[in-house]
């Protein structure tokens, strides 16, 4: 197993404590300050493909448009969409994630969320992330690497539609084509579900569905995972 961190210039201390701590226990993990001998992008995403946990520290500074941070959860989220890694946020802001970090990292369970286990800044934070890579580390070795998804809520009947014909958020452009899709299921049926992972744009759409949905129906979205 190998971890890779991702983090900002700005927030060299905390990749530090981390770095630190991952050397005391003998876990294997990828330093872009010790490790990177050439081009930098190019040896990052050939590291985040060999490893098996990244680990991502959110903080304003990586959260901005200058980082390179967003490029590698990007690569991580797709490793991660073919159970090649587990992803771990370690957040040390309570600022809210930029859209492009919501799209790619609001599915993360509260497990795997350190921002959400601790008390941002706490000493534990740091206990509790190498346990939960000692934990994915386990569950790889025994062949059952956890899944992104495994919590999900059970579907009801209903017209189900699945929002992943529209790449991306839907409040970053035109609705119209779903939004007719919608009131056609409407016409078929007192229940609609959309039915996709997080980042789609589910819960923003019924918020807007909710203004003129038609008397006497139900709109639900199913959730994958439960937490968000």
């Amino acid at each position: 197993m190998s971890v890779f961190i991702s983090w900002s210039g700005e927030d060299r201390d905390v990749k530090n404590v981390i770095a630190a701590r991952l050397k005391e226990e003998n876990i294997p993990f990828f330093d872009s300050d010790e490790d990177c001998t050439s081009d930098f992008s190019t040896e990052c995403i050939a590291n985040i493909r060999r490893s098996t946990v990244f680990v991502v520290i959110i903080s304003e500074a990586s959260m901005n448009n200058s980082s390179y941070v967003i490029n590698e959860v990007i690569e991580a989220r797709r490793m991660e969409n073919n159970g090649a890694l587990n992803i771990l946020v370690y957040k040390i802001t309570d600022a809210p994630y930029t859209e492009r970090f919501a799209f790619n990292l609001n599915h993360i369970s509260d497990a795997n969320h350190l921002g959400r286990v601790q008390k941002l800044g706490a000493t534990g934070a740091i206990d509790t992330l190498i346990k939960r890579i000692r934990h994915l580390e386990k569950l790889r070795a025994e062949g059952r690497p956890e899944k992104p998804y495994d919590v999900i809520l059970p579907i009801p009947h209903g017209i189900p539609i699945a929002t992943r014909s529209y790449i991306g958020y839907f409040v970053e452009g035109s609705r119209e084509d779903k939004l007719d899709e919608i009131s056609s299921a409407f016409a078929r049926s007192g229940t609609v579900i959309l039915s996709e992972f997080f980042g789609y744009g589910k819960r923003s759409l019924i918020k807007s569905l909710m203004l003129w949905a038609p008397p006497c129906t139900t709109l639900s979205s199913t959730v994958f995972p439960l937490l968000t």
